[in-house]
């Protein structure tokens, strides 16, 4: 994520594997452990991160 400062592509492919393993946390925290929603907001708050830096990197 660090590099995509000087490179977008490398801001785009990190955001992209950032993503998939947040969504691998969300799924494992409720589907998996069956923990509330609560112990998944930090794993969403960085999917949505990395979503906003996908889409920041590819629109500008």
């Amino acid at each position: 994520m660090i590099g995509g400062i000087w490179n977008v592509h490398l801001a785009v492919g990190s955001g992209l594997l950032f993503s998939l393993l947040m969504t691998g946390a969300i799924h494992a925290h409720l589907l998996r452990a069956r923990q509330p929603f609560f112990t998944a907001i930090p794993a969403a708050v960085c999917l949505i991160c990395a979503l906003s830096v996908i889409i920041f990197e590819l629109h500008f």
